[in-house]
């Protein structure tokens, strides 16, 4: 099943405009950002997500899984309209050096999918001004950033929601052998 065009203007302030193709202003003089693109999200993966700009992606278990080799396969639809297929094995996906697609994917394979999902937010905090879903970045200093965000408001909730988080994938990047630079990392 698909679902399209979930509403097509979304208002909200962002610090780099001059990224957006489509800026208008809405009746009360405030800037919205005016979108025309359909949103295909899938109810037969295991996470499906997407953007007002038409990205969108679903989140399949490949026919390679298995425990030891955690193979996902990627469905989705570019910010250009072009449909993807990715496979991405999480083993080795390093969220400080990843593309949103293989953020997601580990996300999806380490459990956090509820509805109260800190790291999608967390994520999109991250992706301001970088455009797609495959530019690759390190994700952690504003995973870490928004935890301590939560802390400084005293939401011990979310603070404890995200602390965890970042230990999951500090200790996913042990597992896995992968290096982590954590000097980069905001105060993990």
């Amino acid at each position: 099943m698909n679902v399209g065009r979930i509403g097509i203007a979304y208002s909200f302030i962002d610090s780099n405009q001059n990224s957006f193709d489509k800026l208008g202003k809405n009746a009360a003089g405030s800037q919205e950002l005016l979108y025309d693109k359909a949103i295909n999200l899938k109810t037969d993966g295991l996470f499906s997500t997407g953007r007002p700009t038409g990205e969108s992606l679903t989140v399949y278990k490949s026919e390679d899984y298995s425990d030891t080799n955690p193979v996902y396969l990627i469905k989705g639809t570019d910010k250009d309209g072009r449909a993807f297929e990715q496979k991405i094995n999480v083993n080795e996906v390093n969220p400080g050096n990843c593309s949103y697609v293989e953020m997601i994917t580990l996300n999806v394979h380490l459990g956090k999918t509820d509805t109260s999902n800190v790291l999608i937010s967390g994520l999109d905090l991250s992706r301001q001004g970088h455009g797609d879903y495959f530019s690759r970045q390190n994700f952690m200093p504003s995973l870490c950033y928004v935890r301590e965000c939560q802390k400084s408001a005293n939401n011990l909730i979310g603070y404890t929601k995200y602390d965890q988080l970042v230990k999951s994938l500090i200790e996913h990047c042990n597992r896995n052998n992968l290096h982590l630079n954590l000097l980069d990392t905001y105060q993990i």
